[in-house]
């Protein structure tokens, strides 16, 4: 079983991968400040996940563990090719589930923004049951609609872009085909947007760190409907905010909700996900 190592990862990937992006200003001893500019943070600009996990169908029915599973980040400084940001497959002695990138396979794999008619070929092997189940789950995809086809079937199931779906199927080891590593594959289709508002990349967050038991948001004019969570670096959520109107500061009471340490910020409007690094001290 490969759980353990995949959840390994994918807390290792996330911490190294939000600190690559995130630059943290020296921090000031003065409480006493005035804003006379505003520069931009460093960011992660997120354009969405997918989750991917193969069971055995009873499994699932029992809510059991899943016998397998990948994980894929779309991002704007993402890369398809093969690099650090990627998490090599670890091989089980059951079923294993896995992203074949040009014949290296993949647990984690981050991309840049998906383009039509794009696909992701998926790996399966080493089936030791009949009756699977493929729980694909979409998290704030942006601007691409994913498919999971299967060649075998010739069956394709649409992903939600924030939601999960489940795809049943057999296998018969007599019939090759149905056994095919290669039967499964993603498929994009990218939807084209115009006019769309970037202001979402001048929110402001100050001080940072911060050691006054609170800190600040500026959102500017333009940015509407904000929707706002803080988790830990574990990934619990311990704050969220919904619906803030742009042309506003907002202040954020740190006392009650984070002791000191680092979290992350996300900022979500019309679509689109920014997330930062808080410090508090």
């Amino acid at each position: 079983m490969k759980t353990s190592y995949y959840l390994l990862y994918t807390f290792i990937f996330l911490f190294v991968h939000f600190k690559k992006h995130i630059n943290v200003p020296e921090y000031h001893q003065s409480t006493d400040f005035e804003i006379t500019s505003v520069s931009k943070a460093s960011e992660l600009t997120s354009l969405g996940q997918l989750r991917l996990s193969l069971y055995e169908s009873n499994a699932l029915a029992n809510n059991e563990t899943a016998a397998d599973g990948v994980l894929i980040f779309f991002d704007t400084d993402g890369s398809n090719d093969v690099d650090i940001n990627d998490a090599p497959d670890i091989t089980n002695l059951d079923e294993n589930f896995s992203i074949n990138n040009n014949g290296v396979l993949l647990s984690i794999e981050t991309r840049a923004a998906p383009v039509d008619q794009e696909e992701i070929q998926l790996e399966v092997n080493t089936y030791r049951n009949t009756n699977y189940t493929i729980v694909a789950e979409g998290i704030s995809m942006q601007n691409a609609i994913a498919t999971l086809y299967d060649n075998y079937e010739d069956v394709s199931t649409e992903i939600p872009q924030n939601g999960i779906i489940n795809y049943a199927y057999t296998i018969d080891l007599g019939i090759p085909q149905s056994i095919a590593g290669d039967r499964f594959k993603i498929i994009f289709e990218v939807e084209t947007l115009s006019g769309y508002n970037i202001s979402l990349e001048d929110v402001f967050m100050h001080p940072n760190p911060t050691d006054l038991g609170k800190f600040y948001i500026n959102i500017p004019s333009g940015v509407n409907d904000l929707d706002i969570s803080i988790y830990n670096i574990l990934g619990s959520k311990l704050y969220s905010g919904y619906g803030f109107t742009g042309g506003r500061t907002l202040s954020i009471n740190t006392d009650d909700i984070l002791s000191a340490g680092t979290y992350f910020v996300e900022f979500k409007s019309q679509g689109k996900t920014i997330i930062r690094k808080l410090i508090v001290i």
